[in-house]
């Protein structure tokens, strides 16, 4: 369960970059698509205890055009996001998760959310936002294991292009 919110946490990158051409009009800025690389991560607060840092996972950005941008997580395909670039910032929509635990009678529901404040077209900052509730007889036994519900992550770092 923790490598999975590990995971997520690659739904987060991008960077940027400017200069003017023939014209003296400097162009909109657009990160590089390709792979990117979560380069670090430190949490601001974690009361959900167990969340993994995340660095080391990767993640590819791929310009739709007019602004929109995909960032698909290379370990979990399914967790895709539509996201959207203003100036060097990219918004992502929040992603609504649930992790059913049949073993355990668990649900676990997330919702993600995650930014990125490019450097420039090779770099970037990130912040991921976690909210998660438990559902199920098991939730006290979770508890027991340090994780506690409901409950919310603030996860800050530093993405970068691979070159690929």
């Amino acid at each position: 369960m923790r490598g999975t919110m590990a995971m997520l946490v690659l739904a987060v990158g991008c960077a940027g970059g400017d200069g003017a051409d023939d014209t003296g009009i400097a162009p909109a800025f657009a990160p590089m698509e390709g792979a990117w690389l979560v380069t670090s991560g430190e949490y601001e607060f974690d009361t959900c205890g167990g969340f993994a840092s995340g660095e080391g996972m990767t993640f590819t950005l791929i310009d739709e055009g007019a602004g929109l941008w995909d960032m698909d997580p290379d370990a979990f395909e399914e967790y895709s996001c539509s996201c959207v670039l203003s100036g060097q910032d990219l918004s992502c929509a929040p992603i609504s998760q649930d992790m059913v635990f049949d073993d355990l009678a668990v649900v676990i529901h997330y919702v993600w959310d995650f930014g990125l404040s490019f450097t420039s077209e090779t770099s970037a900052n990130f912040v991921m936002d976690v909210d998660a509730e438990c559902e199920g007889e098991a939730c006290v036994d979770l508890a027991a294991s340090g994780m506690t519900f409901p409950c919310s992550v603030k996860q800050v770092g530093d993405v970068a292009h691979t070159g690929d």
